[in-house]
């Protein structure tokens, strides 16, 4: 889904709490979805309190030139992580959380509900009726959004980019 980045600017004040929430280590990746009108690569942190996890994460993204893992107890990993959020830099650096749950929820029904029911129609048996809800919300895994879609008692689950695919 090009054009839609619902993330948080990564800030460098971001930096001491999550260490001292713990959550050392950060992946980093291109994030594709979305466009800088000065021509800055987007990159998005996601951020784990487990070693593991992260490498898991890193092993998932293929050919992605920006893909590390940024371990904020490492002196050398903060200072390249500051040089990425100076305004001077070639990047613009967003964390991998939602920055307006509420917001992102309003833009779901605003701006995707045609492409919602249209991959609905052609892709479940369900009959949604006007009196009946249909529960949508956003998650993100390893950096990429998914639509969750709930539906009395059924799950369907699509990354937010093959909406229109």
């Amino acid at each position: 889904m090009s054009g839609y980045n619902p993330f948080f600017p990564f800030h460098f004040a971001m930096i001491d709490r999550l260490r001292k929430m713990g959550h050392r280590y950060l992946v980093s990746q291109t994030y594709l979805h979305d466009f800088d009108p000065m021509g800055k690569t987007i990159l998005l942190m996601s951020d784990y309190d487990k070693e593991n996890i992260a490498k898991i994460h890193f092993n998932a993204l293929q050919d992605d030139r920006f893909k590390a893992i940024l371990n904020l107890e490492n002196e050398k990993h903060r200072f390249k992580l500051a040089e990425l959020l100076q305004s001077n830099s070639a990047y613009r650096v967003y964390s991998a959380f939602l920055a307006d749950k509420a917001g992102v929820k309003q833009t779901l029904k605003d701006r995707f509900e045609p492409e919602i029911r249209r991959y609905l129609r052609n892709h479940t048996k369900w009959q949604i009726a006007g009196k009946d809800s249909l529960l949508v919300h956003l998650e993100v895994i390893f950096g990429e959004l998914y639509l969750v879609m709930h539906y009395r008692g059924q799950q369907q689950r699509i990354a937010l980019a093959e909406l229109n695919g």
